[in-house]
């Protein structure tokens, strides 16, 4: 959770934000990282055990650890700096922070994009074990809570901009 929590906000919409805030933290942040790592271990499963199979999504796992990786690191920026940044209506640094966190959003779709591809569409071939299905099912559903997660921080962040 946040360092400070903000007691009395001197605007309306930092109280808004701040309660954003902390459902982005506990929707998304948290439910990502608790669930990237079980499916990390069932795509080196997957690996491992159908490496032979044509349609075996060969480097899923990789491609998972790397985003895990970097969720990690951007999600521990968003909360230790930018999001107070955004409640205490720092302006000073919060244009250039946004801008690079917004990079950081489009590569996190980018990486999306690949994840989609190597897991051909999220669609597992007929005879997919359970375990495989179970991946695409996870990595499918990952997609777009990821999606929607960047989708919301975006429009949090526009909003910061517009109220500077």
């Amino acid at each position: 959770m946040l360092a400070e929590p903000l007691s009395h906000p001197a605007r309306p919409e930092q109280a808004r934000d701040a309660i954003l805030i902390e459902r982005l933290v506990e929707r998304f942040h948290r439910k990502h990282l608790a669930e990237l790592p079980a499916l990390i271990e069932l795509a080196w499963k997957v690996e491992r055990v159908h490496q032979a199979h044509d349609a075996c999504p060969l480097g899923a796992a990789e491609h998972l650890l790397l985003m895990y990786e970097d969720l990690e690191a951007h999600q521990q920026k968003e909360e230790a700096v930018l999001f107070p940044m955004i409640l205490a209506g720092r302006s000073e640094r919060l244009a250039q922070a946004l801008r690079r966190i917004g990079e950081e959003h489009a590569e996190h779709l980018e990486q999306l994009q690949e994840l989609r591809r190597v897991m051909r569409d999220f669609e597992p071939p007929p005879d997919a074990c359970g375990s495989w299905r179970r991946l695409y099912e996870g990595c499918r559903a990952f997609y777009e809570d990821l999606r929607e997660h960047v989708r919301i921080e975006d429009a949090l962040f526009a909003r910061a901009l517009e109220s500077r």
